[in-house]
């Protein structure tokens, strides 16, 4: 069914299974759907865009989108999707987020909220997160502070590669002590510090510190 109130607004309520709203473009630069919320300031609360979904179905998808790079003779650069952030706000700090992510408080919880999916047998991708930042910089890349989070970052086997003179540094804002533990569940453990080239591994104390063994 198809209805229009007299404000303009437009419904429709299908009755069968099939595409509610089919929309193919010609080979041009086309707009399938534009949203004009600037030039009137919009005041949603519930979402401009509104999606309420339930589902039993194996392999749902609330949203699919399947993007295909043709070949051509130029090196293109192309975005599956693109989020442009513009916080003009300056009277009053207001938190403004790029991507929010909510898991509610119910009978179970999701088993992640972001999962990256490397399908490609044969191909390798250069980074599985990016980040390019200009002189304005970024504080943290990424912040797992809170106190609920138990393991802030887990590796399993794999390496934290530092580049070239990366720095870690393991720092508490109080006094107290930061341990690096090397533990093994069945076995003793060793820590090993281990020098690349010709030169040797050299442990540094400055004048305010303590080595124990």
């Amino acid at each position: 069914d198809l209805t229009v109130n007299t404000d303009g607004k437009l419904s429709l309520l299908p009755d069968d299974a099939g595409d509610a709203l089919s929309i193919t473009t010609a080979a041009a630069d086309i707009q399938a759907l534009v949203v004009d919320a600037a030039t009137a300031v919009n005041s949603s609360v519930d979402g401009l865009i509104d999606l309420n979904i339930a589902t039993v179905t194996d392999s749902f998808e609330g949203i699919n989108m399947d993007i295909q790079i043709d070949d051509d003779a130029g090196i293109d650069t192309v975005m599956a999707a693109y989020i442009n952030i513009d916080n003009n706000a300056t009277t009053a700090d207001d938190v403004v987020y790029g991507l929010y992510l909510n898991n509610e408080d119910g009978v179970a919880a999701a088993d992640a909220l972001i999962y990256l999916n490397q399908t490609d047998t044969d191909t390798a991708i250069a980074d599985g997160i990016f980040m390019n930042v200009a002189n304005g910089a970024i504080t943290d890349a990424i912040d797992v502070a809170d106190a609920q989070i138990v393991n802030a970052i887990n590796i399993g086997a794999n390496n934290i590669q530092t580049g070239t003179g990366g720095t870690v540094n393991l720092a508490r804002s109080d006094a107290g002590t930061v341990t690096i533990t090397a533990a093994d569940d069945n076995a003793d453990a060793l820590l090993a510090l281990i020098g690349g080239g010709t030169a040797n591994v050299r442990l540094s104390v400055d004048a305010d510190s303590e080595v124990d063994v």
